[in-house]
């Protein structure tokens, strides 16, 4: 798929679940409620400007708040 490909994926005209089907393909993949998830990569922003990313884990972030929340975002 080509960068315009890309984009015009992307931007579709209607936020509806017919739209979204093709990039919500997770759906169903995800652990139960009340199972532990998978442990992953995650990184923070950090104030330093020559290191701006520090690296952690999922499990390294529970561990510390047992009530976690990752969101996952983009900024376009």
């Amino acid at each position: 798929m080509n960068r315009e490909e890309q984009i015009i994926d992307y931007n579709y005209p209607d936020f509806d679940d017919n739209a979204l089907a093709h990039v919500m393909k997770w759906i169903g993949n995800q652990p139960p409620l009340g199972k532990r998830a998978p442990d992953f990569p995650l990184w923070q922003l950090t104030d330093d400007a020559d290191n701006p990313l520090e690296e952690t884990t999922l499990m390294a972030v529970i561990k510390q708040n047992k009530l976690t929340i990752v969101e996952f975002g983009s900024f376009t």
